[in-house]
């Protein structure tokens, strides 16, 4: 005689309550979670991609484990699952640590066995236990291998590994069972060839930016996700002597107050531009315009290496610059449209770039970020182009690729006396002129360094 399906959880509730610990309820698992666990008790022992076959506390044995897909991309959804046998009850109930090691950076996957529908107290002797546990794989971690390390926790206490089998023993307790293989591929970008000079007006209007390639919408540095609100983008050119970057904000609160350059314009809002030439995460360039116009240039020796002072001491010679604002900059209380910024730099004047070929398909580390301060909320609304993971904007090794197309020597260059630097646009564009006609960069004197000199925060 067949037994109807909610009779046997029932039954089935009853021989596991036996197991239930004094003093914790027993939560029923509804006919779909009991489906599930039932799928997941397996009738045989499985061959897994990483063998373990370690042992705690003499109670479960981990078989081993898998990770799906074999290399994980940063930023992006995976799935790992573990193998437990059952080597006899263990009355308690215990949460499963997962450690997800790399770089110095740690991600956990603290879970309860098959979601905490079939918790360890009532795990029965001689089961096979597939455990799965999904997540995203966080990008504060580098590309490379990310080692696993595993236990079962409950509050301060850890169980005891009486055996470890292939895997090795830590000195704080934990488990290391192997390890699986991280990527990152970055966002990327054509930087298409100007046949002419472009105008610098700051609206974006020269007809050259009609066929460049716009970036992705900017997301959230730290971990990808869509930006609430959130609407920037960019667009790069080159020609034989300069690089063009025009970047685009909506924004229905444009404001800033800071006109001095180099000042901390990140403190309000702003528009910015990191780019490493040559790809080694030295000498990288951090560009950065605020809706009034006014310029943030440094240059870092590399991105361990913050010392503002001396940094922002480098002016980019010949650069020119220009800001539109759709709206109005000195009034909060009106509702603008967007602003935009764009920005002509000497080839020659970029940092690294002696060691860097453009055109035929050569390519340069770039990245594009954003703060927006809207009046309803604290703090800055953040956004990048890349993301880099939490911590720092200064990551040149998440930057994005920005690849140039075309070769040197193909349609006209040069400077036409309309783009020397002073009064290019009109109507709301704000254009910052040329230092000198030199290339090349210069350091200012001492007594000309502007701010405090204090080190950036956390997203500067």
């Amino acid at each position: 005689m067949r037994i109807q399906l909610p009779i046997a959880i029932a039954l089935c509730l009853l021989v596991l309550s036996a197991c239930q610990k004094r003093g914790e309820p027993l939560q029923l698992p509804t006919q779909d979670q009991w489906r599930r666990i039932q799928e997941n008790l397996l009738a045989e022992a499985p061959t897994p991609m990483h063998d373990a076959s370690a042992v705690f506390a003499d109670h479960f044995r981990l078989i081993g484990w898998d990770v799906e897909p074999e290399t994980v991309e940063i930023g992006e959804s995976f799935a790992m699952t573990f193998y437990w046998e059952v080597l006899k009850p263990l009355d308690e109930r215990w949460q499963i640590f997962v450690h997800l090691d790399a770089g110095g950076q740690r991600q956990n996957l603290d879970h309860e066995a098959m979601g905490g529908t079939y918790p360890t107290q009532q795990w029965a002797e001689g089961e096979i236990i597939r455990d799965h546990v999904t997540g995203v794989l966080d990008t504060a971690l580098p590309a490379g291998d990310v080692e696993v390390f595993l236990g079962f926790w409950r509050g301060e206490d850890r169980l005891e590994i009486t055996d470890p089998g292939s895997g090795r023993v830590m000195e704080d307790g934990r488990l290391r069972v192997g390890a699986f293989p991280a990527a990152w591929t970055p966002p990327s970008l054509e930087i298409r060839r100007a046949t002419a000079p472009i105008a610098i007006d700051g609206r974006g209007t020269d007809r050259a930016w009609s066929r460049a390639q716009r970036t992705a919408a900017w997301v959230n540095p730290v971990n990808g996700e869509s930006v609430e609100g959130g609407d920037a983008w960019a667009k790069l050119l080159w020609d034989d002597a300069n690089l063009y970057v025009l970047m685009h904000a909506r924004d229905p609160d444009v404001w800033a107050t800071l006109t001095e350059r180099d000042a901390n314009l990140w403190d309000e809002e702003v528009l910015e531009l990191y780019l490493d030439p040559n790809g080694d995460g030295q000498d990288y360039l951090e560009l950065q315009l605020n809706p009034l116009g006014t310029v943030f240039d440094a240059v870092f020796p590399e991105s361990e290496n913050r010392d503002l002072a001396s940094a922002r001491a480098v002016d980019i010679e010949g650069m020119v610059t220009a800001v539109h604002v759709s709206g109005s900059v000195d009034d909060r209380t009106d509702a603008d449209r967007s602003w935009s910024a764009e920005v002509r730099i000497p080839l020659a004047s970029l940092p690294g770039w002696e060691a860097f070929e453009p055109g035929a398909d050569a390519e340069v580390r770039l990245n594009l970020y954003r703060y927006d301060r809207p009046a309803d909320v604290d703090g800055p609304v953040t956004s990048a182009w890349s993301p880099v993971g939490p911590g720092s904007f200064h990551r040149p090794a998440r930057f994005g690729v920005g690849t140039f197309v075309g070769r040197f020597g193909e349609g006209t260059t040069g400077l036409p006396p309309s783009l020397d630097g002073s009064g290019e646009g009109s109507g709301d564009a704000v254009a910052t002129p040329e230092l000198s006609g030199q290339r090349g960069l210069r350091r200012l004197p001492p007594a000309q360094l502007r701010g405090t000199g204090r080190q950036p925060s956390q997203n500067e």
